[in-house]
């Protein structure tokens, strides 16, 4: 886990804002102790564990900039990892690891989304079973014990556990969760033309609410009755005259605002 661990050494500056991995020092030490090779396995597993909750606590998952990164499906399933992160059962190892990388992958271009899946999924469901089966700090077991890992398997998951620890370590050291991306002007336009229910109007963009309101004005101003919305027509057909109209009514609200 060396390389793991120096990089956290050498950039513990970037995790600052996240409150440091000081607590996680122990799980690297008890790896580098190979005090068994039960516990170099269940360390490696709680590490991983770790780091994705860490992740995955970064997020205020009701703040509309959040909910604008992830798609209605991903959302649904990230609100059902928070509930039972927060309650009595607890969410899956693998399902945390899981959501975390997709996190990662919506906050960053540098996740390599598909091999930490390809790998890391199968690998922590895989950890996870020998650690519930064989695991002799979580669940003890008799004396003496019945089943004990080779030497030659905990290296094997030390190593791994090595390889998708740094990159997602390195990833989330890149991400600036406090930030907020104020979405672009092409795309609150884009979004402004689709059809929402309620629930998702209520958490859109102040952006798209001004362009919203912008379609509506220019709809009853130049109704066509029978046909495309002419807000749509003016911006699909004359995009130029669509964005001068557009500023010309944020500037007109922000004068009114000032009066």
């Amino acid at each position: 886990m060396e390389r793991t661990r120096d990089f956290l050494n050498q950039n513990i500056g970037s995790f600052e804002r996240y409150a440091g991995f000081k607590d996680h020092q122990i799980y690297y030490d008890l790896i580098a102790q190979r005090l068994t090779s039960d516990s170099v396995i269940e360390t490696c597993k709680a590490l991983i564990e770790g780091i994705s909750k860490t992740i995955l606590n970064q997020l205020d998952i009701q703040r509309s900039e959040v909910k604008q990164r992830f798609q209605a499906h991903e959302l649904k399933s990230l609100e059902s990892t928070f509930s039972k992160m927060d309650g009595k059962t607890g969410e899956d190892f693998a399902t945390l690891f899981r959501q975390a990388v997709l996190v990662l992958s919506v906050y960053h271009h540098s996740c390599e989304k598909d091999i930490l899946n390809k790998l890391g999924n199968e690998f922590c469901k895989y950890i996870g079973k020998v650690r519930n089966s064989d695991g002799p700090i979580s669940h003890g077991q008799p004396a003496p014990k019945p089943n004990t890992n080779s030497r030659t398997l905990a290296t094997m998951v030390e190593s791994v556990t090595d390889i998708i620890a740094f990159h997602m370590l390195e990833v989330f050291s890149l991400i600036d969760f406090q930030r907020e991306d104020t979405p672009s002007e092409q795309q609150a336009i884009t979004e402004s033309f689709m059809l929402k229910t309620s629930e998702e109007l209520g958490s859109i963009c102040e952006r798209e609410k001004i362009v919203r309101e912008f379609n509506d004005f220019l709809d009853e101003q130049y109704p066509l009755e029978g046909k495309p919305r002419y807000s749509r027509a003016l911006y699909e057909q004359y995009l130029e005259d669509y964005e001068i109209q557009l500023q010309e009514f944020i500037d007109n609200k922000e004068q009114e605002l000032m009066e």
